[in-house]
């Protein structure tokens, strides 16, 4: 008798996002990866310019989840301001564009490394 797994998603988090990318790339299914990279292009275009993304939107941009974005927001990593109806926050350009320059100094820092002799 086979045993069945059921894949809890409230309990995998993001990681659906991560398994996509991966699939798409391997899959050669390079259109798929080429429009998300796109939207994110796009994204920081916006956000450099000095537009404040909501929490979606910044999740996506900085490639976490919406959860983690609420959670830097209320321990004041990320600046935000309520829209006019009061019923969402909207994450500070500048803040965002800071966190997107950390995280590429760090993936450079990793790449750049240079071997132990």
């Amino acid at each position: 008798m086979a045993a069945v797994v059921i894949a809890n998603p409230w309990n995998a988090r993001y990681a659906h996002h991560q398994i996509e990318r991966r699939r798409a790339g391997a899959m050669g299914d390079d259109s798929k990866a080429r429009r998300l990279q796109d939207e994110r292009a796009e994204l920081e275009r916006r956000v450099r310019a000095g537009e404040w993304l909501k929490i979606g939107l910044a999740a996506k941009l900085l490639e976490i989840g919406r959860t983690t974005v609420h959670r830097m927001l209320d321990n004041e990593k990320i600046g935000y301001r309520w829209t006019p109806n009061r019923t969402q926050r909207e994450c500070d350009p500048a803040d965002i564009v800071r966190l997107l320059d950390e995280r590429r100094e760090r993936q450079v820092g990793k790449s750049a490394t240079p071997p132990s002799e």
